[in-house]
């Protein structure tokens, strides 16, 4: 029995079918299922098999033992060994048979072939079964990727609700943009007057001294040499550090000065020494960053000037140059200084600013000529009075600009003799174009802006209220107001003290207030209102006070929101920056300092291409920057590298900011950090891929095992079957047709059973050429069918490729060939495959001129499929290439 099962020792419950000899499987199988179906015995044909080097020849037996339900019949399982006798008696026996015991065997032989065409049958449907559960599986990756990619647009929808989110921002940001609009205009004029007053400060100082961030002296000139041996007497030396040679009372000053200076912060100071002999010498120091070629300061400039006799005189001297020079250049109104003649020697900039000329435009300009032509002889005539003494009082003039627009000014004169005696007109203008224009529009404007008038008489202490400021107490328009009740209107605290000490100080100090206060209404509302007052003097004596009332609630509600729309972008989550027109940063918010690593001071001035990592594509900025310049919002995602050189992913809309002109004057960007999102989707995207793979993989390497061992069965077992029966045959030739009939029938069904065991069973591509077993496919799969093949085989090499590689170029050629000989009815193949090693991949073209198809309609076939399915193995890709009536091409390219 070992000769024929499998068998363990002890007590068992195994499958006889998974111990049984491989060449008697099919046998037995069949044996068991005919058992089962007509519950009789049964028994097989004579096997001859191979036990070792001897020969032996079997028999198999089957009888039923219980009758019972389909779950209960058992049978018993008998192996008949025969030796050689006993096969020559059995031989001759059928011989001395009659030849109707001879018409009995074949109709026998004809019901067993009929029993394994049926077992044929059956494998062939089990085959069928196992690619349709193939397919099914393929469907349910399909699902799979539909509910991935399902997931995917859940996050694109999450993406748009965080894009709406930042344009609502945006829109906050740019209405804070333009409340701030005006108070930036003052900050730079400020900022314009500083620059200005510092230029007038800074002077040529005679000793100098360049200190490097570390203290040391790089060199020094002789002025400085000299100053400091009158200092402490003692010689300055290179690359000694210059805190040794600083008195000790002045170190730290001086240290906090210099770390000052590192920052890039430019320092005049004085500093008063004791020298040697115990006198005072004060100094002149100036603190000067020199900037290294890495933006940073690297050397500082210290320059001396011993000032101690000349000080007091100095100062009396700047005192009042800076006084002269203070009003001049840092007046609001325009000052210029005319000759005798008329022409202009000197303005302001505040005289530019008003007729929009520079100075060097200005000057020796006739100052009749800014003038329009009406004016122009009643100004001559003042400016005549004024250089003969008289007293021509302030006037008004209309005026052109430089850019045509009219203007009305408001100018005061004056004479002044210079050194050498000769005489220069002053005048001061002041633009009065608002004025008149506010003084027409003044009681609308006032209304808008529900601002009113107040006046109190000092003797009598009466009070009167316009009725804009009855409205904003929200008393009846009858209502009379007393100065005591008026300021218990103001809410109780700092607002009703601040009320009252200015009204107090206004009647006895003279002074004016404007003043941001409280008032609760006589309905019970509180609300913020903007009180002003001055004193109307009259012989020195305060007799009345005029004031103005607005009502500023609103103001006030919008400057909480802007504070706090400020903490929301200080505090947002998302990277937020500012940048000017040209691209330079002017703020980022912390997130920004977070993401990137870098300090708002780093980048400060800076263009936002120092994060640009490379990974994002030109054409990405090329879109962003037309967008912008075409004043839309850009929304796209941008790879970017931090101060660490780490690369991260950002999610940005990034828009321009606009003034009323409709000029770009920002840009802002709302950055999030999506790296972690991207490196996810990242990785999901390699599994899902690695794991299609492996099941692919898996699929094809089963379904070529399960195709291997089908084709030995058939060619091996079944063959073997037909070929004895077609050798008792030949013992019975009494009826020449029937048996002539049968011998081609058992015939034809070798040759089929042949053919089909070559198409399951893979040859042995890896001792073969590729271009020798496509031969093989075409001589196996043409049969009676037309068509010439036509091969062609360019830079393909059989050992660079691996054995898996060829396995599927073998079984993708095979489908297509064979879809070709069944459906296309084509007269001619051709067959190309192209090794491109600069490309690293494999083309493969197999084209026909056959009757071609709707590559739009699905098919319902799996031979496309499975062709699809073995390119995905090597990341590859199938392209189909077919209409009605013209043939078909299928090109498929393989990764090496």
């Amino acid at each position: 029995m070992q000769n024929y099962l499998s068998l363990p020792s002890g007590a068992m419950n195994v499958n006889i079918l998974k111990m049984i000899r491989q060449d008697l499987l099919i046998e037995l199988r069949s044996l068991l299922a005919k058992s089962h179906k007509d519950v009789a015995e049964c028994k097989s044909s004579i096997k001859k098999i191979k036990l070792g080097e001897q020969t032996s020849y079997i028999r198999i037996h089957i009888k039923s033992l219980i009758a019972g339900g389909d779950q209960n019949k058992l049978s018993l399982v008998i192996f008949e060994e025969m030796d050689m006798e006993d096969l020559t008696i059995y031989t001759e026996k059928i011989n001395s048979d009659d030849s109707e015991s001879g018409f009995l065997r074949i109709k026998e032989l004809e019901h067993e072939l009929a029993a394994t065409k049926e077992h044929l049958q059956t494998y062939i449907e089990e085959l069928e079964t196992t690619n349709e559960e193939l397919q099914s599986l393929n469907e349910e990756m399909q699902s799979t990727n539909e509910e991935l990619q399902s997931s995917n647009e859940e996050l694109e929808t999450t993406n748009e609700e965080l894009q709406y989110t930042n344009e609502e921002i945006q829109i906050a940001y740019a209405e804070l943009k333009m409340n701030n609009e005006e108070l930036n205009k003052k900050e730079q004029q400020l900022h314009e007057v500083q620059k200005n007053v510092q230029a007038l400060l800074n002077n040529t100082l005679q000793g100098f001294v360049l200190v490097d961030h570390t203290y040391k002296i790089i060199t020094f000139n002789e002025q400085a040499h000299h100053l400091w041996q009158k200092l402490n007497r003692k010689n300055l030396h290179k690359d000694d550090s210059i805190i040794d040679y600083l008195p000790s009372d002045q170190l730290s000053g001086f240290i906090e000065q210099f770390q000052k200076c590192l920052t890039g912060e430019t320092i005049n100071t004085q500093y008063t020494f004791k020298t040697s002999q115990n006198k005072e010498l004060i100094t002149q120091i100036n603190f000067t960053p020199v900037i290294g070629r890495s933006s940073k300061v690297t050397v500082i400039s210290i320059g001396i000037l011993d000032i101690t006799k000349e000080i007091k005189v100095i100062k009396k001297l700047q005192s009042a140059e800076h006084m002269f020079s203070s009003l001049f250049e840092s007046a609001n109104i325009g000052i210029n200084v005319t000759d005798k003649d008329g022409y202009i020697k000197k303005v302001n900039p505040m005289f530019c600013e008003i007729f929009k000329y520079d100075k060097d435009e200005l000057a020796d300009k006739k100052i009749t000529e800014l003038l329009v032509a009406s004016d122009r002889e009643a100004a001559l005539k003042v400016h005549n009075d004024v250089f003969a003494g008289k007293s021509p009082g302030p006037q008004e003039w209309s005026c052109i600009r430089k850019d045509g627009k009219i203007i009305h000014v408001y100018q005061n004169f004056n004479v002044f003799k210079d050194q050498n005696g000769d005489l220069f007109k002053v005048t001061t203008t002041t633009d009065i174009t608002e004025r008149k224009n506010s003084e027409r529009l003044f009681e609308e404007a006032a209304n808008l802006a529900k601002m009113g008038w107040w006046e109190l008489e000092i003797a009598t202490t009466s009070l009167y209220w316009s009725d804009t400021v009855k409205i904003i107490h929200e008393v009846p328009s009858d209502y009379s107001p007393q100065l005591d009740s008026a300021i218990d209107f103001y809410k109780e605290g700092l607002s009703r003290k601040l009320i009252k000490d200015s009204v107090n100080r206004a009647i006895t100090e003279k002074e004016p207030w404007d003043l941001e206060l409280q008032i609760i209404t006589q309905k019970g509302n509180e609300k913020w209102v903007r009180a002003s007052g001055r004193p109307i003097v009259v012989d020195g004596k305060v007799t009345r006070l005029i004031g103005v009332f607005q009502d500023i609630q609103s103001y006030k509600t919008i400057q909480a929101d802007l504070k706090v729309f400020s903490q929301m972008v200080e505090q947002s989550p998302s990277s937020i920056m500012v940048t000017d027109p040209s691209g330079n940063i002017e703020y980022v918010n912390p997130s920004f300092t977070i993401t990137s690593g870098y300090s708002a001071l780093e980048v400060m001035g800076k263009n936002p291409r120092i994060l640009k990592s490379g990974l994002t594509s030109q054409s990405t900025y090329e879109e962003l920057w037309r967008y912008l310049t075409q004043g839309k919002t850009w929304n796209g995602i941008l790879c970017n590298m931090k101060k660490n050189k780490q690369i991260y992913w950002e999610s940005a809309s990034i828009a321009p900011i606009k003034n009323n002109e409709g000029e770009t004057i920002r840009y802002v960007a709302i950055k999030d950090n999506i790296t972690e999102k991207v490196l996810l989707e990242k990785q999901l995207k390699e599994e899902q891929i690695d794991f299609q793979k492996k099941m692919t993989d898996a699929i094809i390497a089963a379904q070529e095992k399960e195709r291997t061992e089908i084709g030995r069965e058939l060619h091996d077992n079944i063959n073997q079957l037909l070929a004895s029966a077609k050798m008792f045959l030949k013992f019975s030739r009494n009826d020449e047709e029937s048996y002539h009939q049968t011998e081609q029938i058992l015939q034809s069904a070798i040759d089929e059973i042949r053919k089909l065991s070559h198409l399951l069973v893979l040859p042995s591509v890896i001792n073969s050429k590729l271009t020798e077993t496509i031969d093989t496919i075409v001589y196996e799969l043409k049969g009676n069918a037309e068509g010439v093949v036509h091969k062609e085989v360019i830079n393909f090499d059989d050992y660079d490729v691996s054995h898996n590689l060829k396995m599927n170029i073998y079984r993708i050629i095979q489908i297509q060939i064979n879809n070709i000989y069944k459906h296309a009815n084509a007269k001619n193949i051709w067959i190309s495959i192209i090794h491109q090693e600069q490309k690293k991949n494999i083309e493969i073209s197999i084209k026909d001129d056959g009757v071609g198809f709707d590559t739009r309609k699905r098919t319902s076939g799996i031979g496309l499929l499975n062709i699809r399915t073995r390119a995905s193995l090597f990341d590859g890709k199938v392209d189909i290439i077919s209409s009605p009536g013209n043939g078909c091409e299928v090109k498929v390219t393989l990764n090496t």
